[in-house]
Parts: structure tokens; C-alpha cells; sequence
């Protein structure tokens, strides 16, 4: 599909976007992580550009992320506009499988969900252009299907990571050819080739989706990044498909 194509999909997209999915809620946003339901839900349909969080019970992955020092969040990911016109989600390890994948979105996030687990979304404040929807979703198609990167993965766990006080003043810049991606990895990268973010204040290989979550990180190199995505996105919220009753 050329760029042109994408282009003007996605325009349509942003134009004229009406979804036909009536199951997608968010509660009042908040810098916390728990399993409080705060105010009144609200509906919202996913927009390109929104970044997603899970957290599930896959048992290795909360011990790599505990191991690594990343914590919770678990999981991110990156919704963006198919050429089919619905909202998909990008993912690399989704529910923790070893590939990189791209899935309608409402079906994956209840699926997170439905499994216990739990899910929430930084919408962004202004919506993107139809040339960043177009150049996110050729981008996140073009990743679809790779293998996640266990062994880059595994090495977070070792002095060779590329996160640390010094060394990630020049290891894990934005890598828009790599090979493959681990999650939040993914999302940066993801958003650089949309070209919404400056790439040279971003480290994604050194950030974890706890960064991305809480807009903070005590690595410097990655906090300089990712305090600025309070500019652009919403606080997180806790997303449900369908609002609970009592």
C-alpha cells in the first residue's frame, strides 16, 4: 500500500471515524496503579497515537520485569488507524507470546481483562494528523509478525543493558530499521516514525513501560523523554469494555 494510500486513509479515518464498537470505557485518569475504578466512566473510542498498558498474571514476565527493575506495568502498546478502518493495537509480546503483533483493539484489551488482568489508556490530547496516522500505521504494519527479542530482553537483566546512569547518555536512541522490539521499545520507536516525538530526547531501548506509564524514570537520560509526554497525552486511565454494575 503506498504512502499516498495511507495517507488519504487515514484522513478519511480522522475524518469521519464512527465506530460501530459501543464497549469502551474510561474512568477518571490518575498516576496510580491499582485496581481502583475511579470516577464516572465515560465512553471512548481509541484513537491512533493513544498508548495502551496491561498488566496480567503471565508469570515469567512479572519476574523479568521485577529482575530487570522495570516493575509494572507489564505490557504497552500502541493503537493505530488499519487500512481496514477500524482501531488496532500494536504489541510486541502480546499476553506474553514471543512475536510482535498487530490486533484489532477492543477484542485484545478485553482479552487482558477477561484474564484478570488489567488495562489502561493515555489518550492523546490533540489528535494526530492524517500524515503521523499514516506514517504510524505503515510503521506498526511493518512490524507485524517479527519475533520478540528474548535474548536483547534477557540482557536488561545484565551490566551489558543499555540502561545505566552513563551508558545511556549514547546506547538506546531510536533504531527505526532494527530488527525487532520489545514492548516499550516498540511504542517510542512506534511514535518516532510518526514523527511526533523528537528523536534525540528519547532513549527507547533503555525505557521501560513504567516510564511511559508515570512519565517519569530515575534514569536521567530516559526521564529528559519521557516527562514530556505529559504535553501531548492524558494522564492514564483504567479502560474497561464493559462498565461493572454493583
Amino acid at each position: 500500500m503506498s504512502g499516498l494510500h495511507l495517507v488519504l486513509l487515514s484522513c478519511a479515518w480522522l475524518m469521519a471515524h464512527e465506530p460501530e464498537q459501543p464497549g469502551s470505557y474510561l474512568f477518571e485518569p490518575a498516576y496510580v496503579l491499582d485496581w481502583e475504578l475511579r470516577g464516572k466512566p465515560e465512553p471512548y473510542w481509541l484513537q491512533p497515537g493513544d498508548i495502551c498498558f496491561a498488566v496480567n498474571n503471565h508469570i515469567m514476565s512479572r519476574i523479568g520485569h521485577r529482575l530487570s527493575g522495570a516493575g509494572l506495568p507489564n505490557h504497552s502498546m500502541i493503537a493505530f488507524a488499519h487500512p481496514d478502518g477500524r482501531v488496532w493495537i500494536m504489541e510486541a509480546g502480546p499476553h506474553s507470546r514471543l512475536s510482535l503483533q498487530a490486533m484489532e483493539a477492543y477484542t485484545h484489551l478485553q482479552k487482558y481483562v477477561d484474564d484478570g488482568g488489567r488495562v489502561w489508556v493515555r489518550r492523546r490530547k490533540t489528535p494526530l494528523s492524517a500524515e503521523q496516522s499514516a506514517a504510524l500505521t505503515r510503521f506498526c504494519l511493518s512490524q507485524n509478525g517479527k519475533i520478540f527479542p528474548v535474548v536483547r530482553l534477557v540482557g536488561q537483566l545484565t551490566p551489558l543493558r543499555s540502561r545505566g546512569l552513563l551508558r545511556t547518555a549514547w546506547m538506546g536512541k531510536p533504531d527505526l530499521d532494527q530488527r525487532t522490539y520489545f514492548c516499550s521499545e516498540l511504542v517510542l520507536n512506534s511514535l518516532v516514525a510518526a514523527g511526533v516525538l523528537d528523536p534525540e530526547l528519547y532513549r527507547p531501548s533503555a525505557t521501560y513501560p513504567s516510564d511511559l506509564f508515570f512519565s517519569v524514570s530515575r534514569n536521567p537520560h530516559v526521564h529528559r523523554g519521557v516527562m514530556l509526554l505529559d504535553r501531548d497525552w492524558d494522564p492514564p486511565a483504567r479502560w474497561l469494555g464493559t462498565i461493572p454494575h454493583d
